[in-house]
C-alpha cells in the first residue's frame, strides 16, 4: 500500500530505472508522478517525509524542464544509494570527474548537498601526467567546489565574467559530449570513510549514454597522493566502449570521411573550373 512508500524504496525503484537505462527524462516524468501520489497521500500522515517530498521528488521530477536541470546517471545512481541507505547527512556525496582527452586531464569536482544543490569546482589541466600531481589535484579540488549553474564568474583566459556553465568541461577541452565520449576517457572518485572509490567508465550507449561498469570493476585507494594518482590512471585505463556501439562509431566516422572526400572533390573541380 501507498502510505508504506519510503525513501528507501524510491531509491531502490531509481536504481532499477538506472540499470533499465531509461532516459533522464523518463526519470524525470516517473518521479514527478511518485510526488503527486506520495504528496496526495502522505501529506498529512505521520508517514510523511518533506525532505524527500518537497525537495528530492520535485528536484528530480523538474529534470525535464531544462538541461541544466538535469542530473547525470552517476549523480542519479549516487542519489538514489543516499535514499537507499536512509541517511540524513548534509552533504550527499562529494566526487571528483576525470577527463583523459588528446593527452591531458580535466578534472572537475562536485559536491551534492541534501537539498540536491550541486556545487563545481573550477577545472584544472594537467599535462603531462604526474601520479603525485594526480593525486593531490583531487583532493585540492575536493576543497574548491564553489560555483553553481549560472553563478557570475571571472574567466582569466578570455578576461571576463560570465555565467557558470552546466557543460564547462566542453569549455575547457573545447569539443562536444560526443567527441569527448568517442576519444576521451572518464573516471569518477568519491571519498568515501577516508577512502576512495575509483569508478571507471563504459560508453555503453551511441551518443552520451556513458556511465560507471559495475562494482566489480571499482578500485580502492588511500588518500596518500601518489597511490591516488596512481589508481586514477589505473581506472582510466579500464575505459572501455561497448563492442556495438563501437561498430556504429566506426561506421559514423566512415561516413564522414566519405564525405569529406566527395567535398574536397567538389572543391577542386570548382578550382579547376574558374
Amino acid at each position: 500500500m501507498f502510505y508504506k512508500y519510503t525513501r528507501k524504496i524510491f531509491g531502490q525503484e531509481l536504481k532499477q530505472h538506472i540499470e533499465q537505462k531509461k532516459s533522464v527524462s523518463d526519470i524525470s516524468r516517473w518521479s514527478e508522478s511518485v510526488y503527486h501520489h506520495y504528496h496526495h497521500n502522505l501529506h498529512y500522515s505521520d508517514y510523511y517525509d518533506e525532505e524527500f517530498s518537497e525537495v528530492i521528488l520535485i528536484s528530480l521530477g523538474s529534470m525535464q524542464s531544462a538541461p541544466e536541470l538535469e542530473f547525470s546517471y552517476a549523480q542519479l545512481t549516487d542519489i538514489a544509494d543516499y535514499l537507499i541507505s536512509e541517511k540524513r547527512n548534509n552533504i550527499i556525496t562529494q566526487s571528483v570527474t576525470v577527463y583523459q582527452y588528446r593527452q591531458k586531464l580535466y578534472i572537475q569536482g562536485q559536491c551534492i548537498k541534501k537539498d540536491l544543490s550541486i556545487y563545481y569546482s573550477f577545472i584544472p589541466i594537467i599535462s603531462p601526467f604526474s601520479t603525485i600531481v594526480i593525486g593531490q589535484t583531487i583532493l585540492d579540488i575536493l576543497l574548491q567546489c564553489k560555483y553553481q549553474i549560472n553563478d557570475d564568474i571571472y574567466d582569466e583566459k578570455k578576461k571576463i565574467t560570465r555565467k557558470f556553465r552546466h557543460d564547462e568541461i566542453l569549455l575547457s577541452t573545447k569539443s562536444n559530449w560526443r567527441t569527448l565520449a568517442w576519444e576521451g576517457k572518464t573516471v569518477d572518485v568519491t571519498i568515501k570513510d577516508q577512502q576512495a572509490e575509483i569508478r571507471p567508465y563504459i560508453l555503453d550507449y551511441y551518443d552520451i549514454g556513458i556511465a560507471r561498469q559495475g562494482e566489480g570493476t571499482y578500485i580502492m585507494s588511500s588518500l596518500d597522493p601518489e597511490e591516488l594518482g596512481s589508481k586514477v590512471l589505473q581506472g582510466l585505463a579500464l575505459y572501455k566502449i561497448d563492442p556495438k556501439v563501437q561498430k556504429r562509431i566506426d561506421n559514423t566516422r566512415r561516413k564522414q570521411a566519405l564525405r569529406r572526400e566527395e567535398r574536397a572533390k567538389l572543391k577542386a573541380e570548382k578550382l579547376k573550373n574558374s
